[in-house]
């Protein structure tokens, strides 16, 4: 068997290039009190299956009838313009339709050839939602980046539930879609009045069980970790990871053969590999006494 799995990982600052490893490397001041936050861009792991027939006949058709009874009276001359290309529109009433209607038939013979019923679909798709709900990757990935905190240092973290987070800030993880999301001020400055001087972020963003195209059968993992660590109540980044998951695609039966057990085990991969990359550059400040773990707290409302 033939395990594939891409992982990407970049500094936060400048996405376009990686930042080497050595520039991001922090230390930790085991004084400092440190709240962590976990947050997603979804409720949970989407699954996205490929369409069945129906779906995908409906789609080609609608394609069909808006491209073959587009009105184009308002690309028409009479406004300035080229004339060339004036009337270059004017043949696009004529020829546009025939040859939208051709293409959109190619389209929508493909799409039934390619497709799958409902009846294969159906059966996989409900042991794949039921795999998946209520896994939350931003609770999994946080607590294994503390449990890897209190097993090599004893810098104490506080944890923000959910109740406090969206009591501090309502609106952050419907920002969680956007790439730059993390606590506003009105957040960072109401937990340092509690008593933090920095918090360290963990984002989830769009994991998906999901296909490469509309028609493919094979699904695979994916999602974006970022995890960073900024002080308050200034906000001012003091590191920043990305960790990039793209698992192996294998067909949607065999992800749900077997009681969805190689979907467990995929999340499992995600959530240590991710975790890894993402706290690679944190390093403890102390070497940890024998039996000693470090604190974790939970701040509540």
């Amino acid at each position: 068997m033939c395990l594939v799995v891409a992982v990407s990982f970049s500094g936060c600052s400048s996405p376009s290039q990686f930042r080497p490893l050595t520039e991001t490397r922090v230390t930790l001041n085991q004084p400092d009190r440190i709240g962590v936050v976990a947050f997603s861009s979804a409720s949970e792991i989407n699954v996205v299956m490929p369409v069945n027939k129906q779906e995908a006949t409906r789609a080609a058709s609608a394609s069909i009838r808006f491209m073959t009874t587009a009105d184009f009276k308002s690309w028409a001359p009479g406004t300035g313009g080229d004339p060339l290309y004036a009337a270059i529109l004017l043949t696009l009433p004529v020829t546009f339709p025939i040859i939208s209607a051709v293409t959109g038939s190619v389209n929508l013979a493909q799409s039934w050839v390619r497709a799958e019923n409902e009846s294969q679909l159906a059966p996989s798709r409900d042991i794949l939602q039921n795999a998946v709900a209520g896994v939350l990757l931003e609770t999994r990935v946080r607590d294994r980046i503390l449990a890897a905190f209190q097993a090599e240092t004893n810098q104490p973290f506080t944890v923000i539930d959910d109740a406090t987070l969206r009591a501090v800030d309502p609106t952050l993880r419907e920002r969680a879609w956007h790439n730059a999301a993390g606590l506003n001020a009105k957040a960072r400055t109401a937990l340092a009045r509690r008593g933090l001087d920095r918090v360290l972020e963990i984002r989830v963003h769009a994991p998906a069980l999901i296909a490469r195209s509309s028609f493919d059968q094979h699904l695979a993992l994916n999602t974006q970790v970022r995890v960073r660590l900024v002080s308050l109540p200034d906000g001012k980044e003091l590191y920043c990871r990305d960790a990039n998951f793209f698992g192996a695609p294998r067909p949607y039966s065999e992800w749900s053969a077997g009681g969805a057990a190689l979907v467990h085990a995929e999340i499992e991969h995600c959530i240590e590999t991710t975790s890894r990359i993402g706290m690679e550059g944190l390093l403890p400040t102390t070497t940890q006494a024998p039996g000693f773990a470090g604190q974790v707290a939970t701040m509540s409302r």
